[in-house]
């Protein structure tokens, strides 16, 4: 059966990828460059699988090749805030799987990045440095290692599985950013099945709520489905509901785990909060039974696919999957039919739905007084001050957004804790703006020239961290990337003044204390958590006070 099932991914990687993958560093084209070449489809594969994205597209992320640092293939997700690291091996008799050697290297080569570190990498990987580095500098972003092979056995549990195992728990200590995937025979045989056969997927029964009905230019009905009837779909289907979205589920994010907080614990707000579900299907058939009575009606659709609405049908899934029922909670859903509509028409409403513009939390703030009191003040020094996500300073404007506000405020506090916020997850700040961490930030006391003022070091601060990063290596280069946020707190707590500055003067200063702190926190760390990861280290607080302690220096 293994045989049957390697022939059978193998025929789907040459007919995805021959063509598309870049084998141009493989001298040899004999046996040698064929099995190169399968390693390599796997990894597209594997990133094709997980993001929905097309062949063409996963064919660039491959990076395998001389010096490419166990990593086989990077592709970022800018919308889910997700990077995939991917390490593949092909064995044409399906038998090996991933061995402790290449499990090291992969681990190690992922630490270089994480770290800013992109000395180890070939070209392939350099060139994504200026995407890998903003991914590693964002509070909100998710990692996963994923491991592809086409062995039929499970990962080594001895000498294997403890490798990821460790680096997984040094990353996750604070919060989950790292995840591990493992692909292996019988999940690529799934895969490629799916993705072969084309079978269209065939909802007899969806009984639609309360619903409504367009005629023109294409027929659609809309109304609210019971969560538990899309948990049916989910079990049976799973992600083969969503082989045309542009966005697939994929697991645990920060969206993810809040429609389940909100599936839990405010089941009767889940339909306001929520914005529903959007589906095509090539036949759409409203059955007789309930007459003309627009109370209920059931919906025999066939050829169906969730175009938006992926991360919603997933999470109600797997909710559900672990136990969970929820009575009398709905959705709303449209149900859209392509019997009259072209292809480029189905094209066309994927794409419009899964590109509107999502709210974030930040842009509730512009709901807040005190936000448009500062802009006013701001506004009368000639500064523009930017609240909601979509604004922008035009060409020779001066001013700074919610987002530098509110970091330079958190960093300024005399609590730790906000500094670990900020650099934790920024977002929470705005998430009931209220009471708790939004006020402590934002309220009367807040001048304009303070805020100002507290924005102008932190941008002092970021661009010497960015000069020591340039001129350093190893840990204290880490240091500068990861140690951002407590060292801007740093330079405001051993700072005498936060008034505006005499430039010159000043910005020598913040050079010279910035230089410093980065030694300072350098050595402690190698002193009390030489085999701690940065990225997780500065997300904890009592670690980042160990290694913070010191007589406090005066700056100004």
């Amino acid at each position: 059966m293994s045989i049957i099932h390697i022939n059978s991914i193998q025929a789907a990687l040459e007919k995805l990828f021959s063509g598309k993958i870049d084998m141009s560093d493989v001298s040899d084209k004999g046996e040698e460059f064929h099995k190169s070449f399968l390693s390599r489809s796997l990894a597209a594969f594997a990133i094709m699988h997980l993001t929905g994205i097309e062949s063409d597209e996963a064919a660039k992320t491959i990076t395998d090749g001389p010096n490419d640092d166990g990593i086989d293939a990077i592709f970022h997700d800018p919308t889910e805030e997700v990077l995939y690291l991917v390490q593949s091996k092909w064995d044409k008799n399906g038998k090996k799987t991933i061995e402790a050697g290449d499990a090291l290297k992969f681990v190690e080569g992922f630490r270089h990045l994480i770290n800013g570190n992109f000395n180890h990498g070939n070209e392939k990987i350099k060139i994504l440095e200026p995407i890998i580095g903003r991914a590693i500098r964002n509070a909100k972003e998710k990692f996963k290692l994923v491991v592809v092979y086409s062995g039929a056995d499970q990962m080594n549990q001895v000498h294997v599985q403890p490798i990821f195992e460790s680096l997984l728990e040094e990353m996750n200590d604070v919060s989950e950013v790292l995840q591990l995937e493992v692909i292996n025979q019988s999940k690529l045989h799934e895969a490629v099945s799916s993705l072969a056969s084309g079978t269209p997927i065939n909802l007899p029964e969806i009984v639609l709520s309360n619903f409504g009905r367009i005629e023109s230019p294409d027929l659609c009905y809309y109304g609210l489905v019971d969560v538990m009837d899309i948990g049916k779909w989910w079990k049976q289907f799973g992600t083969q509901l969503f082989h045309k979205n542009l966005r697939k589920f994929v697991g645990k994010t920060e969206v993810n785990d809040q429609i389940k907080v909100t599936l839990s614990k405010s089941p009767e707000s889940f339909f306001y909060f929520n914005n529903g579900i959007t589906m095509l299907a090539t036949s759409l058939i409203k059955k007789p039974i309930g007459g003309a009575s627009r109370e209920t009606g059931i919906f025999e659709c066939s050829g169906v696919s969730i175009v938006n609405g992926a991360q919603t049908v997933g999470s109600i899934g797997e909710a559900i999957a672990l136990g969970s029922e929820f009575s009398d909670v709905k959705v709303l859903v449209r149900i859209i039919s392509l019997e009259k509509g072209s292809i480029d028409f189905a094209n066309l409403v994927t794409r419009a739905t899964n590109t509107q513009n999502k709210i974030e939390p930040r842009d509730f703030v512009s709901l807040d007084p005190e936000q448009h009191r500062l802009k006013s003040e701001l506004w009368a020094v000639g500064q523009n001050y930017l609240i909601k996500s979509g604004d922008a300073l035009v060409l020779g404007e001066d001013g700074f957004d919610i987002t530098e506000a509110t970091v330079a405020l958190a960093c300024r506090h005399n609590d730790l804790t906000f500094t670990i916020q900020a650099k934790r997850e920024l977002g929470k700040f705005w998430e009931d703006i209220s009471k708790g961490l939004y006020k402590a930030l934002f309220n009367q006391s807040v001048s304009a020239a303070s805020l100002k003022s507290a924005v102008e070091i932190f941008r002092l601060v970021d661009a010497a961290l960015k000069k020591v990063e340039k001129s350093s290596v190893g840990r204290r280069k880490a240091v500068s990337i990861h140690g951002n946020r407590l060292i801007l707190h740093l330079v405001f707590q051993e700072s005498n003044s936060y008034s505006s500055p005499s430039p010159t003067n000043f910005v020598d200063k913040i050079n010279s204390k910035v230089e410093e702190l980065v030694d300072r926190l350098d050595a402690n760390i190698s002193k009390q958590y030489a085999n701690s990861q940065l990225h997780s280290l500065f997300k904890n607080k009592s670690k980042c006070k160990d290694i913070s302690a010191v007589s406090p220096q005066s700056l100004i």
